[in-house]
């Protein structure tokens, strides 16, 4: 196996080429520091230097600022001829992009799907930040797939980074998982980044719900596909609250293993006879006590003697009679 390197003992010796569609298209509208930023890191990426150099060091090297280093870097990944990928907190890889290639590959791009410039540029934002969530490049495969969810699928790109971020934040960044996840998301009409928030939103009360439930009847374990649209229809059919819901699962102490299908059975029964929501909570009522009417009544016992002599009067004049 052969290694080969071009060995320059210093590097003030190299070159380091600067494409003039960068001079003449991207530095007339840049910043003058910004352009001294690109220009000195281009040197380091293009003569392929393994030195870890920090933006404290360039900032000291070009009579900078650190803050302004790192808007320039900013900068030029907004105008989407560099990737900055993190590493860690105080590491990032940059990474420049072959400027002529780029705007090829755009012109191909919007002749064939008729796209403006703007919205091309917001599309190599966009995997800018994807590849900034995945701290690595895009393969050419998951650039085709993500870009099919907004060409076929309709997504905004703002769709597209929700609909990432929330797959990465539940550590799945596998683009099979990812083209299922995009497609339940366009069989349940998501196309806008308002729709996909509601619907992240539904999908954690219900998930809620499930743990809830289950850790209610003390089931280490998730639900399944069919317990979860048994439970959904309490909620969604039944209209039943927690509450009642929890009521139902307490019938299930004599069963040697808690039942989703028993609670269902409890709850459609309920349902169908006209329960309420709080039927469970209805007690039979007990009998009174034909004997036990002292503590339901107060009685004017000196008024009942009034009555009861003038009873007595009446009934004495009818004797007379």
């Amino acid at each position: 196996m052969n290694k080969f390197e071009y060995y320059i003992s210093n590097e003030d010796m190299g070159v380091s080429i600067i494409e003039n569609i960068f001079i003449n298209h991207y530095m007339p509208s840049a910043n003058g520091e910004y352009v001294k930023v690109y220009i000195w890191g281009l040197k380091y990426a293009f003569n392929n230097l393994q030195t870890n150099i920090k933006d404290k060091d360039i900032a000291e090297a070009l009579g900078l600022l650190e803050s302004d280093v790192i808007k320039a870097w900013d900068y030029w990944q907004n105008e989407g001829i560099i990737r900055i990928i993190n590493k860690s907190k105080d590491e990032k890889f940059i990474q420049y992009l072959n400027i002529k290639s780029i705007v090829l590959s755009s012109k191909n791009i919007n002749a064939h799907s008729g796209q403006s410039a703007e919205q091309d540029k917001k599309r190599r934002q966009m995997f800018i930040q994807i590849e900034d969530m995945y701290r690595r490049p895009l393969s050419s495969k998951e650039m085709a797939s993500i870009n099919a969810w907004i060409d076929e699928y309709k997504f905004t790109v703002q769709t597209v980074l929700l609909l990432i971020e929330d797959c990465v934040a539940r550590n799945h960044t596998e683009l099979n998982y990812l083209n299922q996840v995009a497609q339940n998301w366009y069989d349940n009409n998501i196309r806008t980044f308002d729709e996909a928030q509601d619907y992240l939103s539904d999908n954690k009360r219900r998930m809620d719900r499930y743990s809830e439930i289950f850790k209610y009847l003390g089931l280490n374990r998730l639900a399944s596909k069919p317990e979860q649209k048994l439970i959904d229809g309490w909620f969604d059919t039944y209209g039943f609250d927690m509450t009642t819901i929890s009521k139902a699962a307490d019938t299930t102490v004599a069963l040697d293993k808690p039942s989703i299908k028993y609670i269902d059975s409890v709850l459609k029964d309920w349902f169908e006879n006209g329960e309420v929501k709080d039927a469970a909570a209805k007690k039979p009522k007990k009998k009174q006590s034909k004997h036990n009417l002292a503590n339901k009544h107060e009685y004017n016992f000196a008024e009942l003697e009034k009555k009861w002599l003038n009873k007595d009067e009446v009934e004495e004049d009818e004797i007379s009679y």
